[in-house]
Order: structure tokens, then sequence, then C-alpha cells
């Protein structure tokens, strides 16, 4: 088995792997994303302000 292959077993076999955090994992990314842009688009005007 590869790793990637154990450490899946793994989780699964925590009980990680279910539908109720592969949701709350979905909206954390699509958050993390969405500050992450919001972030750039605010420092990168600022510079344009600022010059």
């Amino acid at each position: 088995m590869s790793k990637l292959n154990k450490w899946l077993y793994k989780r699964n076999e925590a009980g990680f792997i279910n539908k109720e955090h592969e949701k709350l994992e979905k909206y954390l990314m699509i958050g993390a994303g969405f500050l992450i842009a919001v972030t750039f688009f605010s420092l990168v005007a600022w510079v344009l302000i600022e010059t």
C-alpha cells in the first residue's frame, strides 16, 4: 500500500471522512480562498493608491 492509501485508510478508520466533514472542509476551503483573495486585492489597491 502506498503512503497516501495508508493515510486515507487511517483517516477513514478514525471516521473523519464522512459527508458532514466533507461539507465542512469545502466551506473552510471556500472561506480561506475568499480571505486570501480579499487580502491580495486590498494590498494591490493600497499599493496603487499610495503610488
